[in-house]
């Protein structure tokens, strides 16, 4: 792509970069601070309705209890003119027509007056009837039975539809004042109804929706029952409550506060209904159209946008102006450079101007002088260089050829250590050894490793050791070798003191260290068995005892001894402990690559999990036990790779061997066993 076009490229993409965000922000802030707007209203409509519910319900409430006051008036005249009309000896058909006149001429339209059992003997309906008690068989008329009881004097009834011809009447009764009688008159009051269809909340709630911006209302009691609804033809919602709604009004009854939600495209607010006493009656629900928002906010975008074109139109106006201007030079110094390219030596770009493309072009100048001496001098060059490469490419050959041989020579040598490893370890003969089951196992992390084992039986007396070289290799596994050596030594001179016999061997190998020069040391244990008893000394890893049962005892030996070849005297670090064993207990013995085994999240395998594993597993032999840790432990590292040195050594007594106090070293552990085991007793 031209230099041009991508500089003008650039321009319009950073100033688009610029524009994009501006314009989104600008749409997110407009419509944040209209929907704020628009609830602000939702909440001053749904509280000014909340406020207006509380007038108009009251309105037909106080037309009926008004009208009532009259209706009580005319009964209690009613009862009085009866009784005088009956004392005056009047028939009944002289008291109807009296009353009927008095009906015609009154709010009343309707009187019952009845007799001691509850027939209505005296009326102005074409039909009879008494009042009964049984609320089952006259809902609304047995509510006046309490008039003839005594137990009330006046019942006023609320406006209702009647029973047999579905018109809405209001009836008001007095008791009579001679005898125990109905006196009940009757009004028509559809009125009341129409009254408060038109100035009632539903009337209210209907005249808001003509505004054209509220799509529904909705006025709810204080379990949330729909009392009154109103939706807009064109909006979309239901005269039923969501969920969601009824909830928000549920809440808004229990919180008493006013709250503002979007659901379903439009803006809802629910406020609660509060009375005179300041008791809340229900909540209300106005759901308030966002279209005028989205208008708005197209408007808006269509406004950003508009803006955005005129002001990328003219960066793109001036960044071709200028992109024109900076490539003119740039243009000059590439057809040179072309010239240049082609063997053309004789190139000079002339730029007007101090600025940095006129440093360039003098330094391009110069360059192309420089390249046309350098050229006729290039062939000599070549050759001179081509036989110093000549030379280096023989002797990397040579290195080669000698890094090949000492990589033989280093692998013999690594291999003859590997076999004298393998060689100097005890063989399965070896390991049988009467009244005990020895299992071994040991991999080396590399070519050759620094874990030692050794199973030796001299005299009656089993030695057991065990040690860890740091590092390993090749100076790791001939330490190994030393040491093996050294404890094989004293075991055939009948050393069984646990302090000479560690002194000495650490004198040994701390000055064959000194004379390799290396800084290597090692870990080692010593523990000496004959007749049931166990002797251990030096510092290791810890001893694990297993009793019968699988019980597991562990027995730190950090203050059994000190690491062997880093200092030439350890005598008074050196101590032992003496053990008992019985039948079917036995000894596990470990170097650390066993609970420092790793899986692929560098979670360490535990002595705790391998005590677990063998107490598990301590009712099968020993070789059982061992693989039953190794398998354990390859299940936890998986696929990762052994970083060191893994040795396990499992021992169980099964049953008396044929030790006898005859043979002098086993005599001389034992004796030194029980007197350690007496002095721990005392």
């Amino acid at each position: 792509m031209k230099l041009q076009r991508q500089i003008l490229l650039t321009t319009i993409g950073l100033v688009s970069l610029a524009l994009v965000p501006t314009v989104a922000l600008l749409t997110w802030t407009s419509r944040h601070a209209l929907l704020a707007q628009t609830e602000a209203q939702g909440k001053q409509v749904a509280q000014s309705l909340a406020r207006s519910a509380q007038f108009v319900e009251k309105v037909p409430k106080d037309v009926e209890n008004t009208i009532a006051d009259h209706m009580l008036a005319q009964a209690t005249i009613s009862a009085h003119l009866v009784a005088i009309a009956e004392a005056a000896n009047l028939s009944s058909q002289q008291i109807n027509q009296r009353l009927s006149a008095i009906a015609k001429k009154s709010v009343v339209e309707e009187f019952w007056i009845t007799d001691e059992t509850g027939r209505a003997y005296l009326k102005n309906a074409p039909f009879a009837f008494t009042f009964s008690p049984d609320r089952a068989k006259q809902p609304q008329a047995s509510m006046f039975w309490p008039l003839l009881t005594g137990a009330k004097s006046t019942v006023v009834q609320d406006a209702q539809v009647r029973e047999y011809d579905k018109q809405i009447y209001k009836y008001v009764a007095v008791a009579g004042v001679d005898r125990r009688r109905i006196v009940q008159v009757g009004y028509n009051a559809s009125f009341i109804e129409r009254l408060r269809q038109q100035v009632g909340i539903n009337g209210l709630i209907k005249r808001l929706l003509t505004s054209g911006e509220i799509g529904g209302i909705w006025v709810v009691g204080l379990n949330a029952t729909t009392n009154a609804t109103a939706v807009a033809d064109n909006s979309g919602l239901s005269q039923k409550l969501s969920p969601t709604d009824t909830q928000r009004l549920k809440d808004s009854i229990a919180q008493k506060l006013t709250q503002s939600y979007q659901a379903d495209g439009f803006l809802k607010v629910a406020t609660p209904l509060i009375d005179e006493t300041g008791q809340i009656t229900g909540a209300i629900l106005v759901s308030l159209s966002t279209k005028p928002v989205q208008a708005a906010l197209q408007n808006q975008l269509l406004w950003s946008l508009t803006v955005s074109a005129v002001v990328l139109t003219i960066s793109s106006i001036v960044a071709l102006l200028l992109s024109r201007r900076l490539t003119q030079p740039v243009l000059q110094l590439s057809e040179a450079a072309s010239s240049l390219s082609t063997g053309n030596w004789d190139q000079t770009v002339h730029v007007q101007g101090t600025d940095e493309m006129h440093d360039l072009a003098t330094a391009f100048n110069k360059m192309s002088g420089q390249l046309k001496e350098s050229f006729a001098t290039l062939e000599d060059k070549v050759k001179e260089r081509t036989a110093e490469l000549g030379t280096a490419n023989e002797e990397i050959i040579a290195l080669n050829e000698r890094l090949k041989e000492d990589n033989l020579r280093m692998g013999a040598e690594l291999d003859i250590v590997r076999q004298m490893q393998q060689m100097i370890l005890p063989n399965a003969e070896e390991l049988k050894i009467e009244g005990l089951d020895i299992a071994a196992y040991m991999e080396a992390a590399d070519e050759v490793g620094g874990d030692y084992y050794d199973v030796l039986n001299t005299d009656g007396v089993v030695t057991l050791g065990i040690g860890d070289v740091t590092g390993h290799g090749l100076e790791s596994a001939i330490l190994m070798l030393m040491a093996q050596t050294a404890v094989r030594t004293l075991k055939e001179i009948g050393e069984v003191d646990p302090v000479r016999f560690l002194d000495a061997l650490n004198r040994t190998l701390y000055k064959n260290v000194q004379r390799m020069k290396s800084e290597k040391s090692l870990t080692l244990g010593i523990l000496n068995y004959s007749q049931g008893l166990v002797s251990i000394s030096g510092q290791h890893e810890e001893t694990i005892i297993v009793r019968n049962g699988g019980q597991v005892e562990r027995i730190d030996t950090m203050d059994l001894g000190f690491p062997i070849g880093l200092h030439d005297d350890i005598a008074e670090f050196i101590s032992h402990i003496s053990i008992e064993l019985q039948l079917g207990e036995g000894i596990v013995l470990y170097t650390d690559g066993i609970p420092e085994a790793k899986d692929i999240n560098k979670k360490q395998y535990g002595v705790e999990a391998m005590c677990e594993v063998i107490s598990k597993n301590w009712h099968l032999s020993a070789g059982e036990i061992k693989q039953a840790v190794i398998d354990d432990v390859r299940r936890h590292i998986s696929t990762q790779k052994v970083f060191d040195d893994i040795t396990l050594l499992v021992v169980k007594r099964t049953e008396l061997g044929l030790e006898t106090e005859s043979q002098p070293q086993a005599a001389a552990l034992v004796e030194i066993d029980r007197q350690y085991l007496e002095t721990i007793n005392l």
